[in-house]
């Protein structure tokens, strides 16, 4: 708990999916125009640590949970205020989509993303 607590590097974990989840409680999906969306990849570009000489990023670990995600280096800090919830919340709203002012939880990123969702 102190080492997620105190600045520390920080990491994108990146998962890759065949089709979308399905939506639950803890996926929500967006409407997003292109111009968003080439928005959104460029942070997360923004985001990674600069590739190698080839072009490459460097992995972490070359395993995360699973056999189908992966935990890049990435530019940063993360501490007790500046979560994966703050990352997502800043970048939402540089792409125009709702998002919470601050959140350090999901709970208010999730709840702006299903407000913007309804018809």
């Amino acid at each position: 708990i102190l080492g997620a607590a105190l600045p520390s590097r920080t990491l994108v974990h990146v998962d890759f999916y065949r089709a979308a989840p399905d939506s639950g409680e803890y996926v929500v999906p967006l409407r997003v125009t292109p111009e968003q969306y080439r928005q959104l990849v460029a942070q997360v570009r923004r985001s990674l640590a600069p590739p190698d000489s080839l072009g490459r990023y460097t992995l972490r670990q070359p395993a995360g949970y699973s056999a189908h995600d992966f935990f890049f280096r990435a530019r940063g800090r993360y501490h007790l205020l500046r979560t994966c919830n703050d990352w997502t919340t800043r970048s939402l709203r540089r792409a125009g989509l709702r998002a919470p002012l601050k959140s350090p939880l999901a709970a208010p990123v999730l709840h702006q993303a299903r407000r913007s969702a309804r018809p």
